[in-house]
């Protein structure tokens, strides 16, 4: 997709519907959304996408903690890594925020 693809659908886009609550800042929310959209290789033909947005509360992520996320379903090589990694980074955390469509 080009940048001026990318413009077009922007300038193009209208919301008809909105949902009923907004995206919690420091919680979880979830809703469905209908997407409706021009086929760009037929004219006057559409396509309807459906799905959810998940918006997942803020976690501060510590070594522990995506030490053992990096460690399911690995092998002793990921766990000596993971180790290296807790020695290491003991005062790093990391803030993950972030959205999901299914």
């Amino acid at each position: 997709m080009t940048d001026d693809d990318f413009q077009y659908a922007i300038e193009n886009t209208r919301v008809i519907l909105a949902p009923e609550k907004q995206i919690a800042t420091f919680g979880s929310t979830s809703f469905r959304f209908y997407l409706i959209s021009e086929l760009m290789d037929q004219a006057n033909e559409i396509r309807v996408r459906d799905g959810r947005i998940h918006a997942e509360r803020p976690q501060i992520l510590t070594p522990e903690h995506y030490c053992r996320l990096l460690l399911e379903g690995f092998g002793e090589k990921a766990a000596k890594y993971a180790e290296f990694l807790r020695e290491r980074t003991r005062d790093i955390a990391v803030l993950r925020y972030g959205f999901q469509f299914r």
